[in-house]
């Protein structure tokens, strides 16, 4: 199974583990070497990129679409999309409409 389908990010790195059928160290070990990233940093850019998408495409409120994501609370989906974009989620919307 594709990691990158939002069936799959959203549920964690848990899923993920039990779809790669290894240890999580082995799946870190391995996601470092060949990625340069560990699988939480892998999971939490496509939920950001699935996110940012969402917010272009959708109409759907800010903490529906954190949801949808995989993000469990509102504030920390708002700290990371502003990490991650260098604006917050409605300004990212705001900016991306036209």
């Amino acid at each position: 199974r594709d990691m990158r389908s939002p069936d799959n990010f959203v549920l964690g790195l848990e899923h993920m583990v039990g779809l790669s059928g290894r240890s999580q160290e082995y799946l870190t070990r391995s996601m470092r070497r060949y990625y340069g990233t560990t699988p939480n940093e892998f999971i939490q850019n496509l939920r950001l990129n699935y996110a940012a998408e969402l917010l272009r495409t959708t109409t759907d409120s800010i903490l529906s679409v954190s949801l949808r994501a995989g993000f469990s609370t509102l504030s920390y989906f708002s700290y990371a999309f502003r990490r991650r974009f260098a604006v917050t989620p409605a300004k990212y919307r705001e900016t991306r409409l036209y």
